[in-house]
């Protein structure tokens, strides 16, 4: 997987941007500003056809500003640099997935609320290309009510999320898709619970048979937790006051452990240039062929843009000149024999 936002924010903006733009010479259309002014790579998107003079009598608004035009090319960026890594990040990356407690249990083992704070703590495997996601929080009461979720990291004094709750009488998923990547800068451990101090529906303790047996997985642990006479609601708690303990506390948790090619991405970032040209020019003819304008740069563009699109063969059918497509193709080929398939994953219990 990949984390887009993560990405778009480190590959492009003022002084970030990875690829991008020079100022047009022709006065007319030299409107260019901020981030697609900017390409830290050296490697710049106009090209053959793809100019920004051609782009701006293409795209199908006519009247556009130049403060529009720029908020729409930055648009275009962005998808660009998106496509062009799910072209090379294509496999399943999910390494394990499943409910922490899948095993039915009794309804009647309640818990008495205190004054504190309990749930979970949760090691993750401290790798930056492994990513845990809490995708939902599955809540066990007895009585119906309003709970409030929180999620801590060691390195921070206050929440990173929380989650309002209604329960019911019975299970009640709410889904959350919490990312655990935290740890990836700080190191440390997450922390998810609830405090007990005024809560009037008990949380069922999981005792019946084996459906107090947690998944076993590879790169992530949860252990329950309690935190006595600790109140200060969305404030972490100190770590040395923590009790492990057999108590399930009502939750469980669905989860999926994914590769994580974020960091990957990040880190090598120019290495990517030349792929997000080439599809940032693949979508740009793509946006010629297909243009509803009808002016002159529309029409002389229209056959000429298929050709640099597709390439160009002889009679023969020997390439005469390579097409965008290929290029971007093979360029995805070269980096993906870079960044698939190289690592062997260590597992949790080897790591803590």
């Amino acid at each position: 997987m990949i984390q887009r936002d993560k990405i778009l924010t480190e590959l492009y903006g003022t002084g970030k941007s990875v690829v991008g733009f020079r100022q047009p010479a022709n006065p007319s259309y030299a409107i260019l500003t901020g981030a697609n002014l900017v390409s830290l790579s050296g490697v710049y998107l106009s090209d053959g056809l793809v100019t920004i003079q051609n782009i701006k009598e293409c795209q199908d608004y006519k009247d556009i500003t130049n403060t529009e035009f720029n908020t729409t090319l930055a648009n275009y960026i962005k998808d660009a640099i998106i496509n062009a890594c799910d072209l090379v990040f294509t496999e399943d990356d999910k390494l394990e997935y499943g409910v922490l407690y899948n095993q039915e249990t009794a309804k009647t083992e309640l818990l008495d609320n205190g004054s504190d704070f309990v749930g979970y703590e949760i090691n993750v495997l401290n790798k930056t290309d492994i990513l845990t996601i809490l995708n939902s929080l599955i809540t066990e009461f007895n009585a119906a009510g309003e709970l409030d979720i929180y999620l801590y990291h060691s390195s921070q004094k206050n929440k990173i999320e929380s989650q309002p709750i209604t329960l019911t009488e019975s299970s009640v998923e709410t889904s959350v898709e919490w990312l655990l990547d935290k740890h990836k800068t700080f190191g440390g451990t997450y922390y998810v619970g609830y405090y007990t101090d005024g809560l009037v529906p008990k949380a069922i303790n999981r005792i019946l048979d084996n459906s107090y047996y947690r998944k076993q997985f590879k790169n992530v642990l949860f252990r329950p937790i309690k935190v006595t006479g600790h109140t200060t609601v969305n404030e972490m708690f100190d770590i040395e006051l923590i009790q492990y303990e057999n108590d399930t506390y009502g939750l469980n948790f669905n989860t999926t452990v994914n590769k994580d090619y974020t960091d990957y991405i990040i880190t090598n970032k120019k290495r990517f240039a030349k792929l997000i040209k080439y599809q940032f020019q693949a979508d740009m003819l793509r946006l010629m062929i297909t243009s509803t304008r009808s002016n002159a740069i529309e029409r002389k563009s229209l056959n000429r843009a298929q050709a640099e699109l597709d390439g160009i063969l002889t009679e023969d059918g020997k390439v005469y000149s390579q097409g965008i497509i290929r290029k971007l193709e093979n360029e995805a080929k070269k980096l993906y024999k870079e960044f698939i398939k190289r690592d062997m994953y260590p597992t949790i219990n080897k790591a803590i």
